[in-house]
């Protein structure tokens, strides 16, 4: 899994769901979030390190931090994305440090926080008024940040981390070089290398390959533009190069890859457990 930049609409304002929570591949935004457990379990993976959640358990992932889902059993969770300003005592400590762990353990946790989780539920179920919401949350927060072990965050390594992956995520279909991010950045080659390998995981062209690959997959479900055209928008210089790549990603051609979405879906839209859906909130 590789990490990218999300941008959300409206980030002023509080973003609320909660159901089933699918698979979300790894990410990172300047915002602060938060999942609450209420059933079964869930993978998660922050920083590059995978770790499970079961009922009660809640994860704090601090702005700027590489995180994503992995798998989920049976799991029905409360997820909260915010900007770190909604709770107007705890900005400068969410900027500057990040957790060791960001995983809270059920039998650790103040009653104050499943209390406030599950009113935030209801108040949302319910279309409450914001400010209540952000009353609650500042509750959780400030029973919960006390628990994390904190340690002090690089700015420089976070902010290089949020800017590569914000040029690229509009760079990535054009003939980018590692030379064309060092100037637009102004950080050097060597600095940005670093930078791949240890924060981000893999190397600078692994990345944009995979960014390609994840475009093309996202077309290939859900147009009928042929597979040589859907190559070359996505920044592949041939065909060849593109069915490489995604092979090695998805483990199938992408004809193979649309072939089986296609059946997939249409066994799901047929299929009435799948309709039927739970209204979690």
């Amino acid at each position: 899994m590789r990490p990218y930049l999300e941008n959300r609409v409206n980030r002023d304002r509080l973003q609320i769901s909660g159901g089933p929570l699918g698979v979300f591949p790894e990410h990172l935004h300047p915002d602060e979030e938060m999942v609450y457990v209420f059933q079964g379990e869930m993978t998660l993976l922050a920083d590059g390190a995978p770790r499970r959640l079961s009922q009660g358990d809640l994860c704090i992932c601090f702005p700027g931090v590489p995180h994503g889902y992995l798998e989920r059993k049976d799991a029905k969770a409360l997820m909260m994305i915010f900007p770190p300003e909604i709770s107007p005592d705890f900005p400068a400590l969410l900027s500057r440090s990040h957790p060791r762990d960001p995983v809270l353990r059920k039998a650790d946790l103040s009653e104050d926080i499943p209390f406030c989780m599950e009113q935030i539920r209801k108040e949302y179920r319910e279309k409450g008024d914001e400010r209540v919401l952000r009353g609650y949350i500042q509750v959780i927060l400030s029973r919960a940040l006390p628990l994390l072990p904190l340690t002090d965050r690089d700015p420089e390594m976070a902010d290089v981390v949020y800017e590569i992956m914000k040029y690229l995520s509009i760079h990535y279909a054009e003939p980018v070089s590692l030379s064309d991010l060092s100037r637009a950045l102004g950080v050097s080659k060597s600095y940005l290398s670093h930078t791949f390998s240890q924060r981000i995981g893999m190397n600078f062209r692994t990345y944009v390959n995979t960014l390609r690959a994840d475009k093309a997959c996202l077309l290939l479900r859900n147009s009928t533009r042929s597979i040589t055209d859907i190559a070359y928008e996505c920044g592949f210089e041939t065909q060849r190069t593109f069915n490489r790549i995604f092979f090695a990603q998805y483990g199938k051609s992408p004809s193979e890859y649309r072939k089986k979405y296609q059946q997939g879906h249409a066994q799901k839209a047929n299929d009435p457990q799948y309709q039927k859906k739970e209204n979690f909130l």
